[in-house]
């Protein structure tokens, strides 16, 4: 639906070049001609409802603030995880995940990506691939269970970061710009460590992690 003659949508941010979603309805916008914000009285603006189905996920994403990340679960949903999550606008499980009630346990939450790890049977691999890339905003992760399993140059491929796990040992370093980030195991950690999840914070800084012991 078109926006009435001279009017348009107060508030809008730019989602990708030239795409535009309106804050106080979520309809996407497309400009007819190249231009930015600044230019919008001059331009006309489009609703383009065929290009919605595609992108529906990227746009959820754009204002996220802060993800919650976990593996090796392996049929295990510490409850204390979820408490921890609470505020997350977006889940990672880096596989092994064991039980789909795992994936159902923190969709009550919000949306959650996740790969399939070596110990996760037919069903969990049926549905969720051994690796991911996704993109929230301006960053893009890259998820995989096995880091020994990474097949590209994250820094050269344009990831930010890369979410493993499988050690169920937590790590988090930064090489050559890419965060690392090995949440440790939620449920059975290993080499004496405590259960472990970690938090995500973006904004335009950057990407911040943390550790949180259970």
């Amino acid at each position: 639906r078109m926006p009435p003659a001279g009017r348009f949508p107060k508030k809008i941010s730019t989602c990708q070049t030239g795409q535009f979603i309106c804050y106080k309805t979520g309809q996407l916008y497309l400009l007819t001609t190249p231009g930015g914000p600044k230019n919008m009285k001059n331009e006309t603006l489009k609703v383009v409802n065929s290009a919605l189905p595609k992108i529906q996920d990227r746009l959820k994403f754009c204002f996220m603030k802060k993800i919650g990340i976990l593996s090796d679960t392996h049929g295990r949903m510490p409850a204390k995880a979820l408490d921890v999550f609470k505020e997350a606008d977006a889940i990672f499980h880096a596989g092994d995940i064991g039980s789909l009630s795992i994936i159902e346990a923190l969709e009550s939450i919000g949306p959650v990506y996740a790969v399939s790890g070596n110990m996760d049977g037919s069903g969990i691999r049926r549905r969720f691939p051994r690796k991911d890339l996704i993109e929230i905003g301006r960053y893009c992760f890259y998820l995989i269970h096995e880091p020994h399993l990474l097949d590209i140059e994250p820094a050269t491929a344009g990831v930010h970061c890369v979410v493993f796990g499988h050690t169920h040992v937590p790590f988090k370093e930064e090489r050559d710009g890419v965060l690392f980030i090995n949440p440790g195991s939620a449920s059975l950690p290993g080499y004496k460590n405590p259960p472990t999840v970690a938090l995500c914070s973006l904004d335009r800084q950057g990407i911040k992690a943390e550790i949180v012991s259970l």
